[in-house]
């Protein structure tokens, strides 16, 4: 959870290609899993979310649209509450002139 705030805080400062160089490290396998509630793993998915926004602001155009296919692979059977977020991933996807997964159309 660190790197990604730290992340947050870099960008918040103005300076996007260094905070994704802090979610750049993250890998899911490294996550911590202390506790029975334990939210890393949808950070990670977020984070991911984040990266594509970071990259698309620092014009890494193709890093970006792999970040947003990514976070929308992962989340494909997410809970309906996390619509705002899949569709935030398919209008940036479009914006890039990145194909929409089929299967995230909705």
């Amino acid at each position: 959870m660190r790197w990604i705030a730290r992340a947050e805080a870099v960008d918040r400062l103005g300076d996007p290609r260094r905070a994704v160089t802090f979610l750049e490290v993250l890998e899911p396998v490294r996550l911590n899993r202390a506790s029975a509630i334990d939210p890393s793993l949808a950070l990670y998915v977020r984070s991911i979310l984040a990266s594509g926004t970071l990259y698309e602001k620092i014009g890494e155009k193709q890093k970006a649209v792999a970040a947003y296919r990514r976070f929308l692979d992962v989340w494909r059977d997410a809970d309906p509450a996390l619509d705002p977020q899949r569709r935030q991933a398919r209008d940036a996807l479009a914006r890039l002139g990145g194909e929409v997964p089929a299967d995230q159309m909705r």
